[in-house]
């Protein structure tokens, strides 16, 4: 079944593991690998007025448990 629209190829692709599935994954990995190692994101947690850049980390699980929520809610 292929969804009609302009993204429909995106939702096929992240679904069935294709390219973008995979360059999603290897952005997060980096990401938390970069915020695990390094101290990159501490200014910018500072920046916004959180203490340390694990609560930037919890801000932005927070929104995506969230986010997903709504999202298979609404589904």
């Amino acid at each position: 079944m292929v969804r009609e629209g302009k993204v429909s190829w995106l939702v096929h692709d992240i679904t069935n593991r294709g390219i973008t599935a995979w360059l999603l994954t290897a952005i997060l990995v980096v990401f938390y690998l970069e915020l695990y190692y390094t101290e990159r994101f501490t200014s910018v947690a500072r920046a916004i007025g959180l203490d340390s850049k694990w609560t930037l980390y919890g801000l932005l699980y927070t929104v995506a448990i969230v986010t997903g929520g709504i999202h298979v809610i609404r589904k």
